[in-house]
């Protein structure tokens, strides 16, 4: 067994000290920033059928800590679409570019460590497998129901093979929970206290104000529990209460949210029918609650324990993380006194409207203001070595793998685009970005950093778009991606993570690259050192065009290995939100058309000017005989 979370000894830490030695479209969700000490909670306020509000105010809301009012000085709401509400090309399709702002933030957490005598025959004994199925069905149905930016990571309390770090790739998710296995603890260990330091210390990963809300869905039959009084009235403390205790306090230290679900109440699941994310919602109205002292109802959350609510119980998860308002005050300066959660200062959050029900954590500790390390590292640096990436300055990235001729790694083409106000008159700006590439089990593989001269014209349109195009040489494999920045004139620094499947672009009889999409008007691009290889067109992030924008996407076919060459089919669709096939277009591209690299490139023009407005997917599909591969971009026409 080993206490604490494992991301804490694998993948995080291995990036976390790398990084520190190495330093020696949608909705996008404000970050409040200010030079006083500002607290961030976030709010769910449901109608009397338990469905989220949407459009209220500043106006609408009271906020009180500590019995006194306080004057809220930040405000936004947050709406994240839902995934059964967007196309069904959604759910099998995975945005081409990523964004640190928008999505769901989540972890699932899987209690897999059992009292020794649940695992033997008796009066409580049930089948490992039949608690397998429970916990397999309970994470499936949120899996399915995960938008495209969505991300999540899983972990088990006991297993270290069930540890994913955060991904939106569902099937690695998938794979993760497939590991799930009850376990009996080691002689003497409680499963109740190692579970709650295992919640602990993912509250403490997840710390740190978010316009996210991160949220931990919490799969057990047992949720850590406030003590009642404390010191606990007995001579002799247990030890169960001093970790609860513990755990409570980091809750409420990261401003994380928990949902409860019980496997062992739900047993039933095992045997029920896929679920379909298509289904229209229930009708029927249930009003989730959480148990008096648990974590989920100290941090605003819910439990669900009767399987016959599981299913509406998932959907309001959803609801409730995907709909919900951002509240930014000055916590009063006062004396906190002793309690029991040590420094805690509660707060309420009213709303001025009837029969409505507002959801919100307990409170929150202060926490004291880091201290300075002697040698700190630089901002690029410190803003990349999260678990979750910063969001000060808003960044989001594209990958894009070429085969290099004769060499067995690829050149993967990263394409940052930093996103700033516009500014009134003319200006520079330097810009410190890092690059990195770190497999799946933490150890770093590629890296490059640049100081960049951006240039700003006067310009009026709301946000200015940087693009800097790094290079990373790759062999094939999966690899975590972490990017960074940081802007001497907005003295703010940002990271985005993106996960990459770098194929095998020599040897595999049909392969493509990445897709390079470029767009006229086109944002400021910067291409620091020369790449391996030329890239067919300037790349950019944008995928948000207006109906007078010109897009093309551009790729490469490769055909590895040493059979001859064949003629390849290209086939271009383009699906709107309403899933209606607008564009279906086939082009044979001829033997003759590959050079000596047997490579050849494809263009294929976006039609934006003849488009809906709205969500799009253009796929790019190439057959060569029996082999077929594709790649898929999504873009906004507004």
């Amino acid at each position: 067994m080993r206490s604490g979370t494992r991301w804490g000894a694998a993948f995080f830490a291995s990036v976390a000290s790398c990084l520190v030695l190495l330093s020696a479209q949608t909705q996008k969700p404000p970050v409040f920033r200010a030079t006083t000490n500002i607290i961030q909670t976030d709010v769910t306020v449901l109608d009397r059928a338990g469905r989220p509000v949407k459009g209220l105010t500043i106006d609408d809301f009271e906020l009180i800590e500590d019995g006194d009012p306080v004057e809220i000085l930040g405000f936004a709401e947050v709406n994240i679409p839902d995934a059964a509400d967007a196309p069904a090309w959604t759910r099998d399709t995975r945005p081409d570019v990523r964004s640190a702002l928008t999505g769901r933030v989540m972890v699932f957490l899987l209690d897999d460590a059992q009292e020794p005598y649940l695992m033997k025959p008796g009066a409580e004994y049930v089948h490992p497998n039949e608690r397998i199925a429970a916990v397999k069905r309970i994470a499936d149905q949120f899996i399915n129901r995960m938008g495209p930016e969505d991300m999540a990571a899983v972990i088990c309390v006991y297993d270290k093979r069930c540890d994913q770090e955060f991904t939106n790739d569902r099937e690695r998710i998938r794979a993760a929970v497939g590991h799930f296995m009850p376990k009996s603890t080691q002689y003497g260990a409680s499963p109740y206290k190692v579970s709650a330091n295992m919640a602990e210390s993912i509250a403490k990963l997840l710390s740190g104000q978010s316009s996210r809300r991160r949220s931990i869905v919490y799969v057990s039959r047992r949720l850590p529990m406030r003590p009642l009084v404390w010191p606990p009235p007995q001579a002799e403390m247990k030890m169960d209460d001093i970790q609860a205790l513990a755990t409570f306090e980091a809750a409420m230290k990261s401003g994380i949210t928990v949902y409860g679900f019980n496997p062992s109440s739900m047993l039933s699941l095992k045997d029920a029918p896929p679920d379909d994310p298509d289904a229209p919602e229930s009708e029927r109205v249930v009003r989730f609650s959480a148990s008096a002292r648990s974590l989920a109802a100290e941090t605003g959350g819910f439990n669900v324990t009767r399987p016959d609510q599981f299913e509406e119980g998932v959907l309001q998860f959803y609801r409730e993380t995907g709909s919900y308002y951002l509240l930014g005050y000055e916590p009063p300066d006062r004396k906190v006194d002793w309690n029991m959660v040590k420094g805690l200062r509660e707060i309420e959050v009213r709303v001025k409207r009837p029969d409505l029900t507002v959801k919100s954590r307990r409170g929150y500790i202060p926490m004291p203001p880091p201290k300075a390390p002697k040698n700190p590292p630089a901002a690029s640096t410190s803003a990349m070595s999260g678990v979750l990436p910063r969001t000060d300055l808003p960044l989001r990235i594209s990958i894009a793998p070429f085969a290099v001729p004769g060499q067995p790694e690829a050149s993967v083409a990263v394409t940052v685009g930093i996103s700033q106000p516009d500014v009134t008159a003319s200006t520079r700006d330097y810009i410190d970005v890092q690059v990195r590439a770190f497999t799946q089990s933490g150890k770093e593989q590629a890296a490059v950093r640049s100081r960049v001269d951006a240039r700003f014209a006067a310009s009026r349109t709301g946000m200015s778009l940087t693009e800097v195009v790094s290079e990373l040489r790759l062999k094939p494999g999966v690899y975590a991606i972490r990017a960074s920045a940081y802007s001497e004139r907005m003295a703010e620094s940002g990271s985005v993570y993106a996960d990459i499947e770098v194929p095998d672009l020599t040897r595999a009889p049909l392969a493509l690259s990445g897709v390079v999409l470029m767009s006229f008007p086109k944002p400021e691009s910067i291409t620091p050192t020369p790449l391996a290889v030329a890239l067919p067109a300037v790349p950019t992030t944008e995928r948000d065009f207006p109906k007078g924008a010109i897009a093309r996407a551009h790729l490469r076919v490769y055909q590895g290995g040493q059979a001859p060459l064949a003629p390849v089919k290209v086939r271009s669709t383009i699906l709107d939100e309403q899933s209606k096939n607008v564009l279906d277009r086939t082009e044979d591209v001829e033997a003759a058309k590959f050079d000596a690299n047997r490579s050849a490139d494809v263009r294929v023009d976006i039609p934006v000017a003849q488009l809906s407005f709205g969500l799009h997917r253009l796929r790019i599909e190439v057959f060569a005989g029996a082999a077929i591969t594709h790649r898929d971009v999504t873009f906004r026409v507004r």
